[in-house]
């Protein structure tokens, strides 16, 4: 039985991936080649990976998110997937890279078997690019207490890595699927199957992504407008869960005026109510998508500006859910 295998934190492990004299994916920058407007960029294989990748779209002048950058991001995602394949392996039954990453991340005390090993790896909070660069010029990998900060640091840095991918291994899909627990609901509306082979990224805007899953997968007009009404459903829960269904709460008043930008926060709870309904208005879903990237909430002065923002975007919340806890309820109410 695999979790039953022992070993000592002293033990040599061979990794199952990267092989003696065999140049890496990065190395070899295959996929980069691919494109001819990316033909004799100077890579720099001592330089930290994503410092050369923005290199590269500034000297090429990749406008950020237009069309050649998404090509550019694309397959430099593809070589890192087969440069984690390479340096850690493909087999998440395999003892040997989840021992290895608890030597990198630092674990201690360090663990004595196979579960445990994996179980440590797994409670850890870092990136995968992280763990690449360590491997490539011998970085370290920081580790952060909570996911919020990791979250804000991928973020920051660029370092975002897709969730699925057709390359990854047993491995990889493991370690990024449950790098996001507690996973959010609407991390869990787009990672249930078959929606799980979607190339889902928990950075991008959250209707942007159901979109683009939808041209990922030709969903028929009937399709489209089933997952949109379950969507629209998880949001609503996720809303409970970020800020809470009590109209009476201190703490979720307080959430609503951090995510919006009042500041300084009020103190008592009437204070931040009325704050909140001091002539603002926002998206609901921007709320959303504040707690889950730390973005900055657009506001309005006026009720029709979020309207028609609302109807371009698709941003879309359902007032007659029956989920709508009290806070939410009350939200509609003012926002």
């Amino acid at each position: 039985m695999p979790g039953t295998r022992a070993f000592t934190g002293h033990r040599s492990f061979g990794l199952t991936g990267g092989t003696a004299g065999v140049a890496s994916p990065l190395a070899n920058l295959k996929a980069i080649d691919t494109l001819p407007e990316f033909r004799g960029f100077d890579f720099v294989p001592t330089q930290p990976i994503m410092g050369q990748f923005l290199r590269m779209c500034l000297i090429l002048g990749c406008v950020q998110n237009g069309e050649l950058w998404r090509r550019a991001s694309s397959h430099f995602m593809d070589l890192l997937v087969l440069q984690f394949n390479f340096y850690y392996g493909v087999d998440a039954e395999s003892p040997d890279p989840w021992v290895e990453n608890c030597r990198i991340i630092g674990v201690h005390p360090f663990p004595n078997t196979f579960n445990d090993a994996r179980t440590a790896v797994l409670r850890a909070h870092f990136t995968v690019i992280d763990l690449i660069e360590h491997k490539w010029i011998g970085t370290n990998v920081p580790v952060f207490d909570e996911v919020d900060q990791l979250k804000r640091y991928e973020l920051f840095s660029n370092k975002t890595f897709p969730v699925y991918h057709v390359e990854a291994g047993t491995l990889l899909r493991y370690l990024m699927d449950h790098r996001l627990n507690p996973k959010s609901h609407i991390d869990k509306f787009f990672l249930e199957p078959p929606r799980n082979q979607f190339p889902y990224d928990p950075s991008e805007q959250i209707m942007i992504q159901f979109f683009t899953m939808g041209a990922y997968f030709n969903w028929s007009e009937v399709e489209k407008r089933v997952y949109r009404h379950s969507l629209r459903h998880t949001l609503v829960i996720q809303f409970n869960d970020d800020f809470g269904v009590d109209v009476n709460s201190h703490e979720s008043w307080k959430r609503l005026c951090s995510s919006i930008g009042i500041q300084p926060i009020p103190v008592t709870m009437i204070e931040c109510r009325i704050a909140v309904q001091a002539g603002t208005y926002v998206n609901v879903v921007d709320l959303l998508e504040n707690q889950r990237n730390n973005t900055k909430v657009m506001t309005f002065e006026t009720i029709e500006e979020p309207s028609d923002y609302t109807q371009k975007s698709d941003k879309i919340f359902p007032r007659e859910d029956r989920s709508a806890g009290g806070a939410l309820i009350s939200c509609f109410d003012i926002l």
